[in-house]
C-alpha cells in the first residue's frame, strides 16, 4: 500500500549515461581516501567505458530517489585469468 507523499528508493540498471552522476560519488573516495586502490579520479570517458565493460558481463545497478543517483554496485571478476570465470 502506498501513502500519498511517500518517496520510494528504486534500483535500476545503469547505463553509460549515468557515468558522470556516478563519477561524482566516486571521485571523494578516490581523492581524499586509500579504499579504491586508485591514485587519480579517473577521465569521465575511462569511467564511462569501465561501465559498459562491466555491465556487459556483470550486474552494475543504482539507488535512485526522486531522480538522484544516490549510490551504486556492481559485481567483478575477482581475477582476470579464464580459470576464475
Amino acid at each position: 500500500m502506498r501513502f500519498e507523499g511517500e518517496i520510494y528508493m528504486m534500483i535500476e540498471k545503469v547505463t553509460a549515461e549515468d557515468a558522470s552522476e556516478l563519477l561524482s560519488i566516486y571521485e571523494p573516495y578516490v581523492r581524499d581516501t586509500a579504499i579504491t586502490f586508485e591514485y587519480d579520479v579517473p577521465t569521465l570517458e575511462e569511467f564511462r567505458g569501465r561501465i559498459i565493460s562491466i555491465s556487459s558481463k556483470y550486474p552494475y545497478i543504482k539507488a535512485v530517489e526522486n531522480g538522484e543517483i544516490l549510490g551504486y554496485a556492481y559485481a567483478h571478476a575477482f581475477k582476470d585469468r579464464k580459470a576464475y570465470d
